[in-house]
């Protein structure tokens, strides 16, 4: 059951892109060109800086806004979930607190 919570976890925190819990970081993305031959996804250089390309499944701020603002009205029938428009923070667009069996629902 707590298997089910951690891939909903992973898969919600890599599409809305919340910092703290991605594995894309700038050092995953040096190491591609080494393992990996997907121009799309690599380090770009500009002339004294490194940008980092977003993924194309990740959503953008307005659709990550939409989103928590869905999942905000969102209601749920009695005892059937918790109310999950509590554990969505519109300014941080984050869920916090998320229970297994409130994943389980959300899936």
């Amino acid at each position: 059951m707590h298997i089910k919570n951690n891939v909903f976890e992973n898969i919600f925190s890599m599409v809305m892109e919340v910092k703290e819990k991605i594995k894309d970081n700038i050092k995953f993305k040096m190491d591609i060109p080494f393992f990996y031959h997907r121009k799309n996804i690599e380090l770009v250089y500009n002339e004294s800086q490194v940008a980092k390309i977003k993924a194309n499944f990740v959503l953008d701020n307005n659709a990550q806004l939409f989103v928590n603002q869905w999942l905000k009205s969102l209601p749920f029938p009695v005892e059937h979930a918790s109310n999950i428009s509590r554990l969505v923070n519109l300014k941080y667009c984050k869920l916090y607190g998320m229970k297994s069996y409130d994943s389980h629902v959300f899936i």
